[in-house]
């Protein structure tokens, strides 16, 4: 339910048995206001990318587990996405509850944010793969060639209305908007997707790795 994600505090041992992949859809209700809302919706993707990590936390019991292991476990049926080849797991995993919790209660102050928390290696393969791979959830959500041809044009409304917006007609601006804001929306619906992905997926190789050691 999409108000689980304005209940969740922001703490990294949330138990939920909800991975989010099978999300239909969404209401919300406050007071005598209420929507509804697709998968496809951007709420949806905040809503799914949210229990996907409080699921997570649930499952790695002993994060500094993580240091020790290897991305890939080399399971067939269970890859990872191709962004985590390179990402070490234990810094993913802090990452993901940093994103989660200023997704929820916005950008801490004085606190740990995202940049001391991914090394600058590690920023730059992230930022230079992510959107170009489509979510296992919504494949149809990116791809190299959607993203490569839409950054230009994206980029160019933004700077558009940004920094000249009086030499543009009311119209045009209007039409930069809606451009931009579409640009910005799927890039970020995307990487929440890709994101819910990767915390999905670093649950089952955790727990994997919990089976065997115990064989």
């Amino acid at each position: 339910m999409l108000h689980h994600m304005y209940d969740v505090k922001p703490s990294t041992g949330q138990h939920s048995n909800n991975s989010g992949r099978h999300i239909r859809s969404k209401r919300r209700h406050a007071g005598d206001d209420a929507f509804t809302c697709s998968q496809q919706s951007i709420l949806s993707a905040m809503d799914r990318f949210v229990n996907s990590v409080t699921n997570m936390d649930s499952t790695v019991l002993v994060p500094s587990r993580l240091r020790d292991m290897e991305t890939d476990g080399g399971n067939v049926h269970q890859r990872p996405p191709q962004f985590m080849s390179k990402m070490d797991l234990f810094t993913f995993f802090t990452a993901l509850n940093d994103i989660k919790n200023e997704l929820l209660w916005g950008p801490a102050i004085g606190g740990t944010n995202l940049s001391s928390t991914v090394s600058g290696t590690e920023r730059q393969h992230l930022a230079a793969t992510m959107t170009r791979y489509p979510s296992e959830e919504n494949p149809g959500l990116s791809s190299k060639s959607s993203v490569s041809d839409s950054d230009s044009q994206g980029d160019s409304d933004v700077d558009g209305v940004i920094n000249d917006p009086d030499s543009l007609t009311s119209e045009a601006q209007k039409t930069h908007l809606a451009t931009a804001y579409r640009y910005h929306l799927q890039g970020l619906q995307t990487i929440l997707h890709q994101l819910s992905d990767s915390a999905d997926y670093l649950s089952f190789r955790y727990q994997e790795e919990v089976e065997a050691s115990s064989v």
